[in-house]
């Protein structure tokens, strides 16, 4: 495949949004099932019902995951908005010999704050669309380097890029999410970027929000006594002067946990060689 050619193709793929047409006969045949178990003698209630259930939770996460109607709609009903609030809204995968590719992109939704979820959608969008067309072209670059030299196309990409999210807490208080950019050539380079809202203000919040005008001595104080427990009890190793832990900033990442505490997060090599992988 031509580099022109893999280029149209992942742009073309990227904007498609797959809505698969046999979900809806799907969830109606897996509530059929669940019903036509429920009529059994009672003493297989209690596992049919668990059939049931596990049954249309299945459906209701496919949908979340590949229906963005299906998902916008399900985060606006009270009883699922917690778990409808970031669903994935696109999700593209592109295998060849020059590149693999894995993209999933969140979304928020349901918050009932509509400039809220235009501002954080088109943030991360705009983002992961120039992550991805980063790579793109940095891996022609190279294709076109591999051919020139060997004379060949490679039979295996040289070049790979995952975008995942993880949700860290979904409340009516606090939403926290965190998107994670895996890219690998030579080695794994892992970037992580982080969402923590206040649902009530639609507010992005700071460390100094979350632990008060000291957050600073709070937080490296902590940092500081919990690296020195590793050091002793696992044989953790971390760069020491300028090249270590100098403090947090009002730029330094970290999400929000379920107990409410904010986790601060380092790079790959930010404070620790590469062996000691990301650090919170």
């Amino acid at each position: 495949m031509r580099k022109s050619e893999f280029t149209e193709k992942a742009k073309q793929e990227y904007q498609k949004i797959e809505i698969p047409e046999e979900l809806p006969r799907r969830v109606q045949k897996a509530i059929a099932q669940g019903e036509a178990r429920m009529r059994k003698p009672r003493h297989h209630f209690g596992r049919n019902s668990l059939i049931l259930a596990t049954a249309c939770c299945a459906m209701f996460l496919v949908a979340l995951n590949t229906n963005q109607v299906f998902a916008e709609a399900a985060a606006n009903v009270p009883v699922l908005g917690n778990i409808a609030r970031v669903f994935t809204f696109r999700e593209y995968t592109q295998h060849n010999n020059i590149a693999d590719i894995e993209v999933k992109i969140p979304a928020v939704s349901g918050t009932g704050m509509p400039s809220l979820e235009e501002r954080v959608n088109a943030e991360i969008q705009e983002h992961i669309d120039q992550i991805v067309e980063q790579v793109q072209k940095e891996t022609e670059g190279a294709y076109d380097d591999y051919v020139e030299e060997f004379g060949s196309v490679p039979e295996t990409g040289h070049h790979s890029l995952d975008i995942d999210y993880e949700i860290m807490r979904s409340d009516e208080e606090i939403l926290s999410f965190v998107i994670t950019h895996i890219e690998t050539m030579a080695s794994a380079n892992v970037k992580r970027y982080f969402y923590n809202i206040d649902m009530k203000t639609g507010n992005e919040l700071t460390l100094e929000d979350v632990l008060g005008p000291d957050y600073k001595t709070i937080a490296d104080e902590s940092i500081r006594a919990q690296m020195a427990e590793r050091v002793e009890k696992d044989g953790a190793v971390y760069f020491e002067g300028d090249m270590g832990f100098t403090g947090v900033t009002e730029d330094t990442g970290f999400y929000i946990n379920e107990a409410g505490n904010p986790v601060i997060c380092f790079d790959k090599y930010e404070i620790a060689p590469g062996a000691m992988g990301t650090q919170e």
